[in-house]
């Protein structure tokens, strides 16, 4: 689950990290939905993407995991960004070996990539 809390502890979104991407005619790919609403549109020109479901890795789909990270932010802040928000990572998921260095910098930079100020990543 992906989930936003503001200052106050108040919890703002709270939904499934999935992905909805649609393939146009041309070929060209956009996202039709995202969170719950994305598992209801798998169809023939629609695949579902899950990139933090990797049992062995923390992502394994950088850009479609910012796009996620950046929809929960903007969702769970009415859209209303004018500042960039601190964001505080807890990885609460267990892993078949411990979180790689090289690991916590993909992360750090997807949650920079999805307009955060600053990163701060607690396992």
């Amino acid at each position: 689950m992906v989930k936003i809390y503001d200052e106050d502890e108040f919890e703002v979104f709270n939904d499934v990290p999935v992905i909805a991407i649609g393939t146009k005619d041309n070929g060209d790919e956009h996202v039709v939905a995202i969170g719950k609403n994305a598992i209801l549109h798998a169809g023939y020109n629609t695949k579902i993407y899950k990139p933090f479901s990797n049992f062995r890795i923390l992502i394994d789909d950088y850009e479609v995991a910012a796009k996620i990270i950046r929809y929960a932010i903007e969702q769970g802040l009415n859209r209303k960004l004018f500042f960039s928000p601190r964001m505080i990572v807890q990885i609460t998921r267990t892993f078949q070996n411990d979180i790689t260095p090289v690991e916590y910098k993909v992360l750090e930079e997807v949650m920079l990539n999805a307009r955060a100020r600053e990163v701060i990543i607690k396992s």
